[in-house]
């Protein structure tokens, strides 16, 4: 770990981050999973660096508005576009698409990485569709290793002093989640970076023992505004809470929890 950052608590962590890499898999991702620590971090002076696997062309299309996406080429630079909008809310100026420009590997050209879709196994728990993993440019079946050169590129260039990404089951399976978990936690041990994973949203972590849990509701009119930019993937309702196609719907996430991986640097 580099001298600078003290991940003692999360106030601590908070005021000595000085350039932090967060990996995520699809867009809206980084909003929804600690999009306020991103926020807050910049508003203190951090570098915060974004980088994001594939555009999200296999995700769903909630607004009825934008039906017509859904299956179809429009998607991917639909979701390329909430992006942006919603990083220009949170003040991420940052941002990167892994497999091209400084997010890849100088051994190779540039090329876009795609969704690799997923299927439910039960409530709340997604695993992989194997239809759409079959395709050679879905993000879970190009090989790890050009995936993790990729990774390596943009820390070697970046610096980072911390990363942050998913946990092991990427949240709640997604094969892309836990593919951009795998290769930030290899990633990490290379560059010897400390790497932190995200808790679940379910998880009590402001309680954990081991959390660094960031209260951050200031942020909850930003994070909304940021949301409401991703059309396509939720709707913010009157209440201000945000439902998701399957129709779950929870409480603007404020609150962050960052755990320390045990085996990277």
């Amino acid at each position: 770990m580099t001298a600078t950052l003290d991940d003692r608590n999360a106030a601590s962590f908070l005021e000595t981050a000085r350039t932090v890499l967060f990996v995520h898999a699809h867009p809206d991702d980084e909003t929804l999973w600690g999009g306020a620590l991103m926020a807050a971090l910049a508003e203190r002076g951090a570098r915060v660096v974004l980088v994001t696997s594939n555009r999200g062309e296999l995700g769903q299309v909630v607004d009825p508005a934008l039906a017509e996406l859904f299956g179809t080429d429009g998607l991917g630079p639909r979701r390329v576009q909430e992006r942006g909008e919603a990083l220009a809310v949170l003040g991420i100026d940052e941002a990167h698409w892994l497999g091209s420009g400084e997010a890849r590997s100088d051994a190779h050209e540039d090329r876009e990485y795609r969704d690799s879709g997923m299927s439910w196994i039960s409530e709340g728990v997604a695993g992989p569709d194997p239809v759409a993993a079959a395709d050679p440019r879905s993000f879970t079946s190009i090989p790890f290793a050009e995936a993790l050169a990729d990774l390596d590129a943009l820390v070697a260039r970046v610096r980072p002093d911390a990363i942050v990404t998913y946990d092991a089951h990427g949240g709640y399976g997604h094969p892309d989640h836990v593919r951009a978990h795998e290769i930030a936690v290899a990633a990490g041990r290379d560059a010897g970076v400390p790497v932190f994973e995200l808790t679940h949203p379910e998880t009590p972590a402001e309680t954990a023992e081991g959390v660094l849990w960031f209260a951050l509701p200031a942020y909850t009119d930003r994070i909304r505004e940021a949301m409401r930019h991703y059309r396509t993937q939720v709707v913010v309702g009157e209440d201000g809470w945000i439902q998701h196609d399957s129709g779950f719907r929870h409480p603007v996430p404020v609150g962050v929890g960052l755990v320390r991986h045990v085996d990277a640097a």
